[in-house]
């Protein structure tokens, strides 16, 4: 007795490309997925400042930025920085005028300084950098400006 399958050839055809499809991963992301930002805490701080941009252009409100910094730089459950009542803060930010009224302040990245030790009576430790990012606001909560800051941390 001959047995029939039960889907017609072009219902098959469908079914075979979506089990290869499945099976090496290649089927699109659902919309709203949206890639994560990579950001490399050792590359030129110009770099990093120009992609930050990219992703919260100049004129940007508060709420933008803190969704970019919960959907694309921290973890799923990490805490929200807080909008501080002040300008930007720090080295890069105190040569400039554009310190702003309101500030972001996030702690992007913590790495190991370049060829450093810190050498003390007991084997030495390596130094760990920062790499601070600060978003600044006008009185209008318009992002007037990004600083961002490498910052030598203690790790003893």
């Amino acid at each position: 007795m001959f047995l029939r399958h039960p889907f017609h050839a072009p219902q098959r055809l469908f079914f075979l490309l979506l089990l290869l499809l499945l099976l090496t991963g290649t089927l699109p992301a659902r919309a709203g997925d949206a890639p994560r930002v990579q950001i490399d805490p050792q590359v030129k701080r110009a770099e990093i400042r120009s992609a930050l941009l990219k992703q919260t252009p100049l004129g940007s409100s508060p709420a933008h930025v803190f969704h970019f910094i919960q959907t694309q730089l921290l973890e799923k459950d990490a805490p929200l920085p807080k909008l501080r009542g002040h300008g930007a803060t720090g080295a890069s930010a105190e040569a400039s005028d554009k310190r702003g009224t309101q500030s972001i302040q996030l702690d992007l990245a913590d790495y190991p300084a370049a060829n450093s030790l810190l050498l003390t009576l007991s084997p030495p430790l390596p130094l760990q950098e920062s790499l601070l990012v600060q978003w600044a606001f006008d009185k209008q909560s318009r992002l007037i400006e990004i600083f961002l800051d490498r910052v030598e941390k203690e790790n003893y």
